[in-house]
C-alpha cells in the first residue's frame, strides 16, 4: 500500500526532505562517487549537479507533508546514496524493525547491517534495473534479506527499492519500503512443513487420499489411490470419478455426493466397486466428507478409502460356510428329531415292557406269598402235630431234645423274626441266622454248640461277627435284647 501511495509523488517531492536531512548534500556533486569497484555498472551513472539542485528546489514547499507522512507509517522507508550504498534517510520505524534509532543508521553503512551475499544480491539487481534503457523502471523489485538486528538476532525483512529520477528520467538516488517478514515466511515455512508433513502422511498411509471438484474431476491423489486404482497420478488428474466406476457404482456415487452436499455432514463406510486400469474390479470402502473455502463455500469433496477386496472374499466364504453349516445343523436337527422320535417310540415299548413286567413280579410275590402261606400251613397242621406225637412215644432225653429242638426250628419258620432278620441283615449266613435264633430263644453258648455239634469257640467267633453285622460291635447292648427287638 506504501508504495502503491509513493510511486508516483516519490519520485519528485520527497526528495526534497532528503536534500534537508542528509549533510552529504553539499558541494556541486549531489552525491560522491565512491561504489565499490566490482560494480562499473553503477559507478558510471553521475548527475549533473545542477539539474538536481534545480529539481530539488521546485520541491521545497512538500518537505514536511511527507515528512510527517513518512514518519507515520509502520514500515520502514528509507532513502540510499546510489554510489557508497549508504543510507541518508530512514523513517523512526525502523528502530522496531532493527533496534537502532534513524540517527544512527544514516551514518551507517548497508555492509553493517548485510551479508556479502546480500550485498552481492543488491548489485545485482541494480545492474538488471540500470540496464534496462528502454522501459526503466519496468520490473517490480521485492527481495528478503536477513538484517543484523542491534542485539545480534537476524530479522527477515522484505525490501521494495526504487530508484528516483529527476526530469530528464535520470537516477539520482533510491527509495525503498521495508517491512519484517520473518512472521510471514515463519508462517510459511510452518505452513511448507506441514503441507510437507500432509503430503509425506498422505503418500505414506495404506489408504487411498482423493479429492475431487464439485463436478467430479480429479483434483489430487495420493500413491495408495494410485495402486488402487491402477492409475498413475498424471492419469488420474485428467479423470472424472465416473471413468473408473460402472453406471450404477458411478448413479450410487453421485446421490452420495448429493447428500453430503445437501446436508454438510460426512458420508462413512460407502461402499462401491471401482474398475482398475487393467479392467478389473475392486471393493472399495470410503468415508467422504466436503471440502469448503474459507468462506464455508463448497468446492468439493474429499474421501478416504481402502482397498477391501479381500475383506470381502473372506466375507463371502464365512457367509458360504455359514450357509453350509445350517445346512448341515438342519439336516442334524432332523437326524436327531427321526432318533429321537425312535427313542421315544422304544420308550413306549420299555415303559409298557416294565408294566408287563411288574404285573408279572406281582404275581411272582402273590404266587410266593401263597407258597409260604401254604408251607406255614402245612407245618403248623400236619408236621407240628405229628412231631407232638412223636414226643409222647417214649424218647431218651437226647432224642427229645433234638425234638424239642425241631419243634422249635419249626415255630422259628412260621415266626416273622427269621424272615425279618434274613431281609434286612441280607449279609448274614445261613449259620448266622440259625445261631441268632438260638440265641434269641434264650439257649447259651454251650447249649448251641451241644446242639449244632459246633466248638465253643466257633459259637464266639458268629456271635462277634452277628454283632458286627448287626451294627452293635463294641456298643454295651446285649445281644438277645437286641434280637428280641426285631421281631
Amino acid at each position: 500500500m506504501v508504495i502503491l501511495l509513493f510511486r508516483q509523488v516519490w519520485l519528485a517531492e520527497t526528495f526534497q526532505m532528503i536534500y534537508s536531512l542528509s549533510e552529504t548534500f553539499k558541494g556541486n556533486n549531489l552525491f560522491p562517487n565512491r561504489l565499490p569497484k566490482s560494480k562499473e555498472t553503477l559507478k558510471s551513472m553521475k548527475t549533473d549537479p545542477a539539474s538536481a539542485k534545480s529539481f530539488l528546489e521546485q520541491l521545497v514547499n512538500s518537505e514536511n507533508k511527507y515528512r510527517l507522512l513518512a514518519d507515520s507509517v509502520t514500515d520502514v522507508i528509507w532513502v540510499l546514496d546510489m554510489e557508497n550504498l549508504v543510507i541518508i534517510y530512514v523513517s523512526p520505524s525502523v528502530e522496531r524493525l532493527i533496534g537502532y534509532p534513524p540517527e544512527k543508521v544514516v551514518k551507517m553503512g548497508l555492509q553493517q547491517f548485510l551479508s556479502p551475499e546480500s550485498m552481492g544480491r543488491i548489485y545485482d539487481v541494480l545492474e538488471e534495473s540500470l540496464a534496462e534503457k528502454d522501459e526503466p523502471d519496468r520490473r517490480h523489485i521485492r527481495l528478503e534479506l536477513p538484517v543484523l538486528h542491534q542485539n545480534g538476532s537476524i530479522v527477515r525483512i522484505e525490501v521494495t527499492p526504487r530508484f528516483l529520477r529527476d526530469e530528464r528520467r535520470e537516477p539520482v538516488g533510491i527509495l525503498g519500503v521495508a517491512r519484517d517478514c520473518t512472521e510471514r515466511l515463519n508462517a510459511e515455512e510452518k505452513l511448507r512443513r506441514s503441507e510437507e508433513r500432509y503430503r509425506t502422511i498422505l503418500d505414506n498411509i495404506e489408504e487411498g487420499f482423493c479429492e475431487i471438484d464439485l463436478n467430479g474431476n480429479i483434483l489430487f491423489a495420493n500413491d495408495a489411490a494410485c495402486s488402487i486404482s491402477g492409475f498413475s497420478h498424471a492419469e488420474l488428474f485428467r479423470m472424472n470419478y465416473r471413468d473408473i466406476l460402472d453406471e450404477e457404482n458411478a448413479a450410487r456415487m453421485s446421490e452420495s455426493l448429493a447428500l453430503i452436499l445437501q446436508t454438510r455432514k460426512p458420508v462413512k463406510g460407502f461402499d462401491y466397486e471401482l474398475i482398475k486400469k487393467d479392467g478389473t474390479r475392486r471393493q472399495v470402502e470410503t468415508s467422504i466428507m466436503l471440502m469448503t473455502d474459507k468462506h464455508n463455500t463448497p468446492i468439493g469433496f474429499r474421501g478416504v478409502g481402502r482397498d477391501i477386496t479381500q475383506r470381502k472374499k473372506e466375507e463371502r466364504k464365512r457367509k458360504q460356510a455359514y450357509e453350509e453349516l445350517d445346512r448341515r445343523i438342519a439336516e442334524r436337527t432332523l437326524e436327531l428329531a427321526e432318533t429321537n422320535h425312535s427313542l421315544q417310540e422304544k420308550t413306549l415299548r420299555l415303559e409298557e415292557a416294565n408294566i408287563a413286567l411288574r404285573v408279572l413280579l406281582k404275581k411272582k410275590d402273590e404266587n410266593k406269598k401263597s407258597l409260604e402261606n401254604q408251607m406255614m400251613t402245612n407245618i403248623i397242621e400236619l408236621i407240628l402235630p405229628t412231631l407232638e406225637k412223636i414226643q409222647k412215644i417214649g424218647l431218651n432225653d437226647r432224642q427229645q431234645e433234638y425234638a424239642e429242638m425241631i419243634r422249635t426250628n419249626l415255630n422259628h419258620i412260621t415266626s416273622p423274626f427269621l424272615h425279618t432278620l434274613s431281609q434286612n441283615f441280607s449279609d448274614l449266613t445261613p449259620t448266622e441266622i440259625q445261631i441268632a435264633g438260638h440265641i434269641r430263644h434264650g439257649k447259651t453258648t454251650k447249649e448251641i454248640a451241644d446242639l449244632l455239634n459246633l466248638a465253643l469257640s466257633t459259637i464266639d467267633f458268629h456271635r462277634k461277627n452277628i454283632r458286627k453285622k448287626l451294627l452293635i460291635h463294641n456298643r454295651k447292648i446285649n445281644l438277645r435284647t437286641h434280637l428280641l427287638s426285631l421281631e
